[in-house]
């Protein structure tokens, strides 16, 4: 089965398109979103407080789409990534990157998510080499990674998402043993003080 692994680099799995250069004496009150790196947060993309520009065709280039996968490509926070999870129309400003999948048939968008994450710390360590935190759509297109055969790809996500939803149910458990003992916590003190 180690046999159809194959060795490859990150740009033959996916292309970085970088974002538009918006003037932010553009920006108003009601419009697009504009997705900028501060939008991308926890490993997706909000769009709370994201800054609108009016629709325009000149910007169609920049639209991002449902499940796009956004990267910071400059600043303190360089190497930071998230999922565009909405079908609102919002589009891309320059040093975001949109690491869009080469192929659709031989790799799963789930797996580039957690391959991405798997190698967070390289894309940083590609970024610091000057003053200001930078990285460029070759560096990381030049990233070394290794590809399992389709059908490996989506095992490999099933058992993250099993394991997340288990981390999930864990936390939620224990927010819930904290909120009884803190419950628990106050009766006794109650009880102590009342005699």
């Amino acid at each position: 089965m180690m046999d159809d692994w194959v060795e490859c680099k990150l740009g033959d799995l996916l292309t970085l398109k970088n974002g538009y250069a918006f003037k932010s004496s553009k920006y108003t009150e009601e419009g697009i979103p504009v997705i900028r790196i501060g939008n991308i947060k926890n490993w997706l993309i909000s769009i709370d407080e994201a800054k609108k520009i009016k629709e325009n065709v000149e910007y169609d280039d920049y639209i991002i789409e449902n499940d796009d996968i956004l990267i910071a490509m400059s600043g303190a926070t360089t190497g930071k990534f998230g999922v565009f999870k909405s079908n609102q129309k919002a589009y891309q400003n320059q040093r975001v990157g949109n690491l869009k999948l080469n192929s659709k048939t031989n790799v799963n968008k789930k797996f580039v998510f957690n391959l991405l994450y798997s190698i967070k710390h390289q894309i940083e360590k590609e970024a610091y080499g000057g003053a200001q935190p930078n990285i460029s759509g070759k560096k990381i297109h030049n990233l070394n990674t290794i590809l399992p055969p389709l059908p490996i790809q989506r095992v490999i996500v099933s058992k993250i998402e099993t394991l997340f939803s288990s981390l999930d149910q864990g936390i939620a458990d224990l927010k819930k043993a904290q909120a009884q003992l803190k419950i628990y916590r106050q009766a006794v003190l109650k009880k102590a003080f009342e005699g």
